[in-house]
């Protein structure tokens, strides 16, 4: 190792919504796909992985967990990777850049772009860390075929310019920061123009007018800016083929089968404990013999084992959403003709083409409640089309009424009905007498009264109710009359 430095590598203030990629380095233990499906593969052990789909994700886990989003990540590539090398960043070929200027160094764990300490060493980076990244990009390009017409005579046009930056005398990146891409193309080929143009912050007013957008901005950059992307491809399979005894043509013909299909892709999955879906492919046969395809997407990535248990509702869901989007665009293709007005369908193929291999680390860190209160909101979130944006949770400790909750969840220490979410609640016919060592943990409600005339023991004419936490897991509504005697009233769902 080299020597050793202490140094900010990241900003309080950043989030891991500032950044599209990441670009690490190391070998992953199991999966590749263990931050976001989006991966591609420059070498054996280095990829760049795009953040934007998994984003909700990862910000949905650090919210469970009342951390910030960055720290869970970090984490997680540790897991993963044991010993690795991370850069947060707006576009591949800058996180590649800074990601060799870390190795050049010596220098692990995950490192933000945006910082003061990133942006500084970036503009004054080595040529050697440019010229060798240039050429790690050209081989990854050459294995993928891709730019094929602008990579002609790289080797040649590289040594033209490394010449020149030595006759030159030029010590660093910086020294032709002013430089414009065309400039760099019309004499050293286009290649070279795109890495400088991926590679340099300063565009013209023309440039920018031009859509050329400046990737060390504060803005999110909003696409790859002409870098080919090419999606690692996951040797994990899993689909499911129903080819129909008879042709079918609405929703409640439907549903069955894909609740069928949706147990038997289960299965095959099974053993991949880790695997969180965020897209299914539905390729659909028609009666007229062409194969359409649609994708189920979630906002959130869903485990088909724990849907099970609830006949996949909210998996479902959106397979309806889809199928009435597709019979719609079908009466509409087919309006002014005398077509039947729905698709009549005699097979289709349900296959996982985006998924995350959820860290089990990621699971243990957070509660039981936590997790539970998370896969509902989730759920609701999976079922609804439009995004849920905020929501407000009432304290009920009779069902009639609501109680306001006067401080938000997320706090490290809060009381039980601030950690739990809190549905509608059975009431038991009559209370049942429980023992106090039965209770683990209490929270105080309310005290409740009646008129002590009309009963049979005065006693029980006032009763103090709390949210218990029995032996049982379970949370109940709880009662303590007068004699320190407690009962169980009813439980929460």
């Amino acid at each position: 190792m080299g020597e050793v430095l202490s140094i900010f590598t990241q900003d309080n203030s950043e989030s891991l919504s500032d950044y599209n990629y990441i670009v690490f380095k190391g070998i992953p233990q199991e999966s590749c796909f263990f931050l976001s499906p989006d991966v591609m593969k420059i070498d054996d052990d280095l990829f760049v992985v795009g953040m934007n789909s998994a984003k909700r994700y990862w910000e949905n886990y650090a919210e469970s967990l009342s951390l910030k989003p960055l720290d869970i990540v970090k984490k997680t590539l540790e897991n993963n990777l044991g010993n690795y090398v991370a850069c947060l960043c707006h576009h591949p070929y800058q996180g590649m850049l800074f990601l060799n200027f870390l190795l050049f160094r010596q220098m692990n764990g995950l490192h933000s772009f945006n910082s003061r300490f990133s942006k500084t060493n970036y503009n004054r980076l080595e040529w050697r860390t440019w010229y060798f990244t240039s050429k790690q990009l050209e081989s990854c390009f050459h294995n993928y075929k891709l730019l094929i017409k602008e990579r002609k005579n790289f080797a040649t046009n590289l040594s033209k310019f490394e010449r020149f930056a030595n006759r030159v005398g030029l010590d660093s990146t910086k020294s032709l920061k002013d430089v414009l891409p065309d400039d760099m193309g019309r004499r050293f080929g286009l290649f070279i123009q795109l890495l400088w143009r991926w590679s340099n912050s300063d565009y013209t007013e023309i440039e920018k007018n031009n859509n050329y957008i400046d990737i060390f901005s504060d803005l999110i950059m909003p696409h790859l800016d002409e870098f080919p992307w090419v999606s690692h491809k996951d040797p994990f399979k899993a689909f499911v083929v129903n080819s129909l005894e008879y042709p079918i043509s609405t929703w409640p013909q439907v549903e069955p089968y894909l609740k069928e299909d949706l147990t038997n892709l289960t299965k095959k999955i099974q053993t991949q404990k880790r695997l969180r879906i965020l897209q299914l492919s539905w390729k659909l046969t028609t009666y007229d013999g062409n194969n359409i395809e649609t994708f189920i997407d979630f906002k959130f990535p869903v485990c088909l084992q724990s849907q099970k248990g609830s006949g996949f509702r909210s998996v479902i869901l959106q397979f309806e959403y889809a199928f009435d989007d597709f019979q719609k665009a079908w009466k509409e293709e087919i309006e002014d003709t005398d077509l039947p007005n729905c698709q009549v369908i005699l097979g289709w193929k349900i296959e996982i083409v985006k998924k995350i291999d959820s860290s089990v680390e990621n699971t243990q860190l957070m509660g039981r409640d936590a997790i539970a209160f998370r896969e509902d909101v989730e759920e609701l979130q999976n079922k609804l089309k439009t995004e849920i944006k905020s929501f407000i949770t009432q304290r009920h400790s009779v069902p009639c009424l609501d109680h306001s909750v006067q401080e938000g969840l997320g706090k490290s220490v809060s009381p039980l009905y601030e950690r739990i979410y809190i549905k509608p609640m059975f009431v038991y016919p009559e209370p049942l007498e429980i023992e106090a060592s039965e209770i683990k943990e209490k929270e105080f409600l309310e005290r409740t009264s009646s008129d002590w005339w009309n009963h049979f023991d005065p006693h029980d004419s006032y009763r103090d109710y709390f949210i218990c936490l029995l032996q049982d897991e379970k949370y109940y509504w709880v009662f303590k009359n007068s004699r320190d005697k407690w009962f169980k009233h009813g439980i929460y769902s």
